[in-house]
């Protein structure tokens, strides 16, 4: 026995069976197969949205000069990145795309964020250091 399935446009799905069973049951268990690989296969390509918290302090490093770096990250994975504007002060970040680049681009926007922490750490540690008083 085969199963194929049919998707034809608008909302219209074809089921073909082909072949001899005298098991219903195979028929149906084919067909929930089928059904679930052909939706889940379809939920890669329907676009989502994913929004993130991402300090309002680090917005600017993220989208960089002139909006270079979130322009970049934004054709690098294929995704719409929208940083709120300034004079909202938000720390919302939404992210829209297919499941997979979506998930690149947090993965992303997560390590720009974990790398600004780690340079504002250093500021600060270097700028702890120091002890006056100083002469220039």
């Amino acid at each position: 026995m085969s199963l194929q399935l049919f998707c034809f446009p608008p909302q219209r799905i074809i089921i073909l069976f082909s072949g001899v069973t005298s098991l219903p049951e195979k028929c149906e268990r084919g067909l929930d197969l089928q059904l679930t690989r052909f939706f889940f296969s379809l939920q890669e390509l329907v676009p989502i949205t994913e929004t993130m918290t991402i300090p309002f302090d680090y917005h600017r490093f993220i989208i960089g000069a002139k909006g270079a770096n979130v322009r970049q990250m934004m054709d690098e994975f294929d995704v719409n990145i929208t940083i709120p504007p300034s004079r909202d002060e938000s720390d919302q970040v939404v992210i829209v795309g297919t499941r997979p680049k979506v998930n690149k681009a947090i993965e992303a926007l997560e390590q720009k964020v974990a790398e600004i922490e780690a340079e504002n750490e250093d500021r600060v540690s270097f700028g702890s250091s120091l002890q006056g008083p100083f002469i220039i």
